[in-house]
């Protein structure tokens, strides 16, 4: 066996799901092999043990189709594939093949209108809010609690890097949540509390008098109820997500026998499979990315998110247990043949595992035609994100861009802690992105960024490091309803005095005001061709920001380019884009030339 076929043998699933859409069998088999012991579990809680063999089979050749033709899953492919299995269960029991005869996307969940209330429910659109990765890393680690070596095989990731991934995920769906939340609370004296529920459910006190907010959760039920959700995320997860996806059967297949490591046997992907998505141009890869895979786990579990014990426990406690007594008179009263409970699971732990080494940035060369090398492939990195409520709950777009600021090739500083320009900005319903990059001097790591408008401080909305390497990194910000006027955008860095400071913003009209960025991606390489891919929504927007450790030379066609920033390439992300893609509802990639270096992008949707 080659290294490449090798390597994609055990390369983790987004890989392999693009090596799939390339037209690589082998690829497939291996995530066949990697998945099938748990779609065998899944199926045997819907039909009888001599039907579900057939029912795999088939599940597993829909799947196939739809992937091999560019759709399903960029990465959640567990949730992906137990959904089609009850699909193809469903259609098969009534006679259906989906809506008007066209055969629908397996993997879609079936709509059950016993189970309406959880799929329409704030927590649950949250979720389905996340990027894949995201989803990807709650549901095995918070809903399935999959074994640490397999977690880490199917995600690519060694065990500490999962757990980090994991607590950046929480993080992300308990903003998600109450962006959902905060935009349908529909009685005014529920807002000012609903913003301090994150903080309240966290370190149980807000800044100032606590009081206000122990007394309307004394008197309200649905801030009450939300607070218990953020209390017990995890749980939540369990009880609320997990029956979306795998319906009645979501009891009896979470407290079936521990999930074990499976052994990933059959065909490799073939080397030629390998070599042609080295080749592949910018953006022919699926929303999450590509990558290699990383070193071999223990098979221990990863570590579960360590949180704060509140000092308001008998609130936690009383919210808590009355959202779990009702969850069980559900599924006693619902489905009186599952399960009551699964019963305590172990809580995960953490294996350690040495951080990588510092690597020495490559010099820059002339731009080549090849592609990104097979081992340094554009991957998914984790990416904080604002997500959207409900289409709803938005104003109404389309989303426009304003303007590219501060000029058309961006701020630059050498040396500095700060950078300072100005964005101007018009219209209405508007929204401000600034992507900066950040090169790190030798020895230097560690470099924390802030950015402001005005005083205002932006939100962090995504950040990768340049080709996962400690040399430099983008970072993305977002605020909505920014004013009219000239702008004074400020970038500070802290921690140490930055080798190069580059970046530049984007204005945009008619952006809703509540759950106004998601869908971030982000990607990482080392070659002559940076590019990110997102899942975009129609009526909206896709701006996309890239840093590189030497200059960006030029926009790919049909992205409008916003700036070019480009500094004397002494660091690993000294050089920094911009630039805007409509959002056409479908996988929407942007992409850049630049002389080979490593580097780092990061994609959002402003929503409409």
């Amino acid at each position: 066996m080659t290294d490449d076929a090798q390597s994609a043998y055990t390369a983790d699933d987004a890989i392999l799901l693009n090596l799939v859409r390339i037209g690589d069998n082998g690829a497939y088999d291996v995530l066949r092999q990697r998945h099938e012991q748990a779609a065998r579990r899944f199926a045997g809680c819907l039909v009888a043990a001599d039907e579900v063999d057939d029912l795999v089979a088939r599940t597993f050749a829909r799947a196939f189709d739809v992937t091999l033709g560019g759709g399903g899953p960029a990465d959640a492919f567990r949730p992906y594939l137990l959904a089609a299995v009850r699909r193809v269960s469903y259609e098969e029991q009534h006679g259906v093949t989906g809506d008007g005869g066209k055969p629908a996307d397996p993997g879609q969940p079936v709509t059950d209108p016993a189970e309406i209330s959880l799929e329409t429910s704030a927590f649950v659109r949250a979720f389905r809010s996340l990027p894949d990765r995201w989803i990807a890393v709650l549901w095995h680690t918070e809903i399935e609690r999959t074994s640490g070596a397999e977690t880490s095989q199917i995600l690519g990731l060694n065990p500490k890097a999962v757990a980090a991934l994991g607590r950046r995920a929480l993080d992300g769906l308990q903003e998600a949540y109450l962006q959902v939340y905060l935009a349908e609370a529909a009685r005014p004296e529920c807002q000012p509390v609903a913003r301090q529920l994150a903080a309240f459910a966290r370190d149980g006190a807000v800044s100032g008098d606590s009081s206000p907010v122990e007394e309307h959760l004394g008197q309200c039920d649905e801030c009450r109820t939300a607070y218990a959700e953020l209390t017990n995320i995890s749980s939540a997860l369990g009880s609320r997500v997990a029956p979306v996806f795998l319906g009645r059967a979501a009891a009896a297949y979470l407290s079936a026998s521990d999930t074990q490591a499976i052994t990933t046997a059959g065909q490799a992907p073939t080397a030629e499979g390998m070599a042609a998505l080295a080749e592949m141009p910018p953006g022919a890869t699926a929303e999450a990315g590509v990558g290699t895979a990383t070193q071999a786990a223990p098979d221990e579990p990863p570590a579960g998110r360590p949180r704060a014990v509140p000092r308001r426990v008998l609130w936690s406690a009383a919210c808590v247990a009355a959202v779990v007594a009702l969850a069980v008179a559900f599924v006693l009263v619902r489905h009186p043949g599952s399960p009551a409970s699964s019963g305590p699971r172990q809580q995960a732990q953490a294996a350690a595992a040495p951080t990588p080494d510092r690597t020495t940035r490559k010099p820059a060369a002339k731009p080549s035609a090849k592609g990104p090398a097979a081992s340094s492939q554009p991957r998914s990195a984790p990416a904080h994100s604002s997500a959207a409520p409900s289409s709803a709950a938005r104003a109404a777009g389309p989303v426009t861009l304003g303007a590219a600021g501060p000029s058309p090739s961006g701020a630059v500083a050498s040396n500095a802690s700060a950078l300072s320009w100005t964005q101007t900005v018009s219209g209405s319903n508007t929204a401000l992105l600034v992507g900066v990059a950040v090169g790190e001097n030798s020895g230097v790591t560690g470099l924390s960024a802030s950015v402001t408008d005005n005083g205002t401080a932006m939100t962090a909305l995504a950040t990768v490091p340049d080709d996962n390497q400690p040399d430099g990194y983008l970072e993305v910000f977002g605020l909505a309803g920014v004013p009219d006027g000239g702008n004074a955008i400020r970038l500070t860095v802290t921690g140490g005095t930055a080798a190069e400071l580059t970046g530049g913003s984007e204005s945009f009209n008619g952006a809703a005001q509540a759950g106004t960025f998601s869908a971030a991606s982000t990607a990482y390489g080392d070659s002559t061709a940076p590019a990110v891919s997102v899942r975009s929504r129609s009526g909206g927007m896709v701006a996309a920001f890239a840093a590189c450790g030497s200059s960006i030379l030029s926009t790919a066609p049909p992205a409008a380019q916003g700036f070019i920033a480009d500094d004397d390439d002494s660091s690993g992300a000294g050089n920094s884009a911009g630039a805007t893609s409509a959002a056409t509802g479908g996988t929407v990639t942007v992409a850049w030339s630049a002389y080979d270096d490593f580097w780092g992008a990061a994609a959002v949707q402003i929503n409409g």
